[in-house]
């Protein structure tokens, strides 16, 4: 694309050296990705600055770098107030305005967020609307799996996706938004149709520092400028804490509070969900394979997002009987007993979880988790009280723990662990899953929660290879043997 018509509606400071009938071949934001005719953004990172890598770029064959002050050197310049803002905007226009001929529907919150789009989807599929999926499970258009990383990709990745999405004749696009994604501006540009609120638990306040900021971060795009419409959590207090300054039609959803679409008659136990729902005084029934509380609310949100979109309600019954999300109450059945891998990695989560397995029709709740490295000491803290006081047993190890030592997080948890009697602390992942399959008897059900369907563990720096399910699948071989 010629660089006059890439900056044609975009806003800048100052040109420097600009020929604008030069033909850019790619946008990059690592300077050993630049190959001939790039331009290349200078983004000052956490850990690195960009300009620092501007020589490299060039070498590599960048023309043109975008930075927010004019650098000594002899390259075609964009200065700009906001890099990040600017890269978000440019890569919109770079990939044909592409987002703007699709219906984006947004999932925000701090739980939930990858099931509510698996929910969408299955309805979206079963109604034979072409959906894509932008997740943490990676990008999904119908079976097809395409290449992207985060759960949040970042603007030149996430707008090529729409495009290659749009060409694939995709008519709604179901995406995660993470806290970090709308903080860094990687949605600056997009109109959402619709934007969903799931929840805001305590998460990421090693990055925001307060609930406050992450409160404030997550409201920031219940906004017209950011959506038309807006589904919202009636039964989160934080959801709710600022509802009265939003400036964009909605619509809530809960259970015990008043809202357009409610349950009622709820009954779930660890085999699937059955309930009644009223969505705008719409009343019918639903089944659902997925289980606990926690997924009423994920299916009310997708409900409400569902009526929005006009689906009707046997496609919305018949999509929800039957959802499968890697990584989410994935069910592997041994003997008598159960194991349920879940992603799930805050103290929120962990109590949404356990408390979901009905103790009536379960012997044991067997809980195995650990703490990132990023966790703060009072989040591990939580996360292991919550764990001990609602599970029969525990089993706490790693979870991408990085840097941060076993015995740092040991000492963190002592006062935890001199309360409880019924945890174990093993720091080898693998050796903890199979210790904890080992405490498994009658009629138990083992929880492994934090990993998901991740396939890697992050120790001091590097991406070790890990996959929860295969480490059971072949435990359970050598029992079998």
């Amino acid at each position: 694309m010629k660089l006059e018509r890439l900056l044609k509606n975009l806003k800048f400071k100052e040109l420097v050296n600009v020929n604008l009938n030069t033909n850019i071949s790619s946008l990059e934001l690592n300077s050993k990705n630049c190959k001939k005719n790039s331009l290349f953004f200078c983004i000052n990172g956490f850990v690195v600055n960009g300009e620092d890598y501007v020589v490299d770029a060039i070498k590599n064959g960048a023309v043109v770098v975008v930075s927010e002050k004019k650098l000594k050197i002899d390259v075609q310049q964009i200065v700009v107030k906001d890099v990040r803002k600017f890269m978000a905007e440019c890569a919109k226009a770079y990939y044909y305005n592409a987002c703007d001929k699709l219906k984006i529907i947004g999932i925000t919150g701090t739980n939930g967020k990858t099931t509510t789009t698996y929910v969408i989807k299955s309805v979206l599929d079963k109604a034979n609307i072409k959906c894509g999926v932008i997740g943490t499970n990676g990008t999904m258009v119908g079976d097809v799996k395409l290449n992207s990383n985060l759960t949040t990709p970042d603007p030149i990745e996430l707008h090529k996706l729409f495009y290659k999405m749009l060409k694939m004749k995709v008519k709604v696009v179901v995406m995660e938004i993470s806290a970090h994604a709308i903080y860094l501006n990687k949605i600056d540009g997009i109109k959402f149709n619709t934007i969903v609120l799931t929840n805001i638990t305590e998460e990421h306040l090693d990055f925001f520092g307060d609930m406050n900021n992450y409160i404030n971060t997550k409201f920031k795009v219940i906004d017209r400028s950011y959506c038309d419409y807006a589904v919202i959590n009636a039964d989160c207090e934080n959801c709710l804490s600022k509802i009265n300054k939003i400036n964009v039609k909605y619509s809530l959803f809960g259970i015990y509070n008043p809202s357009d679409t409610f349950a009622i008659n709820i009954y779930s136990n660890s085999n699937g969900l059955k309930f009644v729902v009223n969505s705008f005084d719409d009343i019918f029934e639903i089944n659902s394979n997925l289980f606990g509380k926690y997924n009423v609310y994920n299916i009310l949100s997708a409900i409400a997002v569902l009526k929005h979109l006009k689906i009707s309600n046997n496609y919305i019954i018949d999509g929800l009987k039957n959802i499968n999300v890697l990584g989410r109450q994935e069910v592997i059945n041994f003997k008598n007993n159960k194991i349920i891998i879940d992603y799930a990695h805050t103290p929120d989560g962990i109590k949404q979880i356990v408390s979901a397995i009905n103790k009536n029709q379960t012997n044991n709740v067997i809980t195995l988790f650990g703490c990132v490295g990023y966790s703060n000491a009072k989040k591990r803290k939580d996360m292991l009280e919550i764990a001990c006081a609602s599970s029969d047993y525990v089993v706490f190890t790693c979870d991408n723990p990085n840097f941060v030592k076993f015995s740092e997080f040991l000492t963190d948890l002592k006062d935890v662990l001199k309360k409880y009697n019924n945890v174990t602390t093993i720091e080898n992942r693998s050796d903890a899953v199979k210790f904890a399959i080992n405490l498994l008897k009658e009629n138990d059900v083992l929880l492994l929660l934090g990993k998901g369907n991740e396939t890697t563990q992050l120790i001091n720096g590097v991406y070790e290879p890990y996959n929860e399910k295969q480490v059971v699948v072949d435990f359970l071989k050598t029992k079998e043997e």
